[in-house]
């Protein structure tokens, strides 16, 4: 159950990170040159995209607090860490989808650009911001958590060294 607990996470964490990083840095810039000043076009590909990077983030955020709620880690420092990186991506991700429905508010489907260009923009970049802290967040709960993961394991290890070895440590019986 560990082995798939960490699989899934991991997984679903590249998918959705890995998903995010690929969107700014190629699909963006390939949007804006093939549709160069068409902003509300280029608002679409973009509210299609977001829309399913925020929910893979629901599903990322549920299995990081099943990982949370189970792992081993005796480490206080670390499990404030994890704790405190997933709080960051909970509340990120509650104000993406936030700022994403308001912004399509904004710049609807049927309409021809942002109603209000200038607070489209503001809110646009407070999104982008918030985009940039939970990926920050993310890469911070994963090197965190594969610390964690670490240290979960080589306790497992020295228990299976005790119990098998009849009361022997992990150093040969020392």
């Amino acid at each position: 159950m560990i082995t798939l607990r960490r699989y899934l996470s991991l997984c679903a964490l590249l998918f959705w990170q890995g998903g995010f990083t690929f969107y700014a840095v190629v699909v963006i810039p390939v949007a804006g040159r093939v549709l160069r000043d068409n902003l509300h076009l280029r608002a679409r590909i973009t509210d299609g995209a977001t829309f399913w990077l925020n929910w893979a983030g629901v599903v990322v955020l549920a299995l990081f607090l099943w990982d949370l709620a189970v792992t081993a880690d005796p480490s206080r420092l670390r499990r404030r860490l994890r704790g405190g990186s997933w709080a960051v991506l909970f509340v990120t991700l509650a104000a993406l989808f936030f700022l994403h429905s308001w912004l399509e508010v904004l710049n609807p489907a049927e309409g021809k650009g942002p109603t209000d260009a200038a607070t489209f923009f503001l809110l646009h970049s407070l999104y982008l911001w918030v985009s940039t802290a939970q990926w920050v967040a993310a890469l911070l709960y994963l090197g965190v958590a594969v610390r964690a993961w670490r240290v979960e394991d080589s306790q497992s290890k020295e228990e299976e060294v005790v119990v098998g070895g009849k009361g022997m440590s992990g150093r040969g019986g020392q």
